[in-house]
């Protein structure tokens, strides 16, 4: 078992079959973006906040983040301004209890800008002034930020089948792997063979058949990179065979001979035409 957020973020994680999630998931632990979100306290209304509304609340209150997430704590509820009278009695009471002066980014903006201009020149030795007094350490300007090289536009997947040849290879991967499956769970299997690769699994494949078997081997990294990582040992193998077992095959057999037939029947126009244009120009 893992405990990851990186489900969340695009990636293909074959091997994670099943997602627990456990807590009410607090806004401070961990934010989340929405479409069409709130990004202004005007777009809030009065009244209890939803968990859409909670995450939002957080990222544009201008309150001391320090009681708004204390009053979060307590009720569930982020407040939105000083009148809010949740807001009202923390700060009482941190008052009375003699609290230090908050140094959020809302209580100190300037300090917080300050620390997000130099902190790539944070070190242990300045650690503690640059936080109990940014403003007094000054820029280094011979630090530069060094900036990725683009990376080459990705080649277009490509693939020298058409028609009814791609479809029916692509139906023969996906018994390839349901066989290879069957042969690891026999009978029993938790999961049904298409829930890891499926149709369109063998598509995305199919379309980059160029890619993986172009120069008369199979590139086995690129064929687990399309289908997302091998996900059982063997598999990426089995896939690779299953490639190798249909050009071998009967169908690709008759493409080849259509594909003769075709090619014969276009030479043999191609000299048809010719043969006519030069009898015209003999009668002329």
């Amino acid at each position: 078992m893992s405990a990851t957020m990186a489900l969340g973020l695009g990636q293909n994680l074959k091997r994670v079959w099943c997602v627990l999630h456990m807590g009410r998931g607090d806004p401070s632990a961990i934010v989340e973006m929405r479409p069409l979100g709130k990004n202004k306290i005007e777009d809030f209304e009065e009244g209890p906040q939803d968990e859409d509304d909670w995450m939002d609340a957080l990222a544009v209150t201008p309150v001391c983040l320090r009681i708004a997430l204390t009053v979060d704590n307590q009720i569930g509820h982020i407040p939105l301004s000083e009148a809010d009278p949740h807001f009202q009695m923390e700060r009482a009471r941190e008052v009375a209890f003699g609290f230090p002066t908050c140094k959020c980014s809302n209580c100190k903006t300037e300090a917080a800008n300050n620390i997000l201009n130099i902190v790539q020149q944070m070190s242990n030795e300045n650690f503690d002034q640059m936080l109990s007094a940014p403003l007094t350490v000054r820029k280094d300007d011979s630090i530069v930020t060094i900036v990725r090289k683009k990376k080459s536009q990705k080649q277009k997947s490509t693939c020298h089948l058409h028609g009814s040849a791609s479809l029916n290879l692509d139906n023969f991967l996906v018994q390839c792997f349901y066989g290879f499956y069957m042969s690891i769970f026999e009978s029993s299997p938790e999961f049904p063979a298409s829930d890891l690769f499926g149709i369109n699994n063998a598509q995305e494949l199919v379309e980059s058949l160029d890619e993986i078997s172009g120069n008369g081997t199979h590139d086995i990294r690129h064929l687990e990179k399309v289908i997302g990582g091998e996900f059982f040992p063997g598999n990426v193998l089995s896939l690779s065979n299953g490639i190798t077992n249909w050009y071998l095959g009967n169908y690709f057999q008759t493409v080849l001979d259509e594909q003769s037939a075709h090619e014969a029947f276009i030479i043999a126009e191609e000299k048809q035409i010719r043969e006519e244009i030069q009898f015209a120009a003999e009668d002329v």
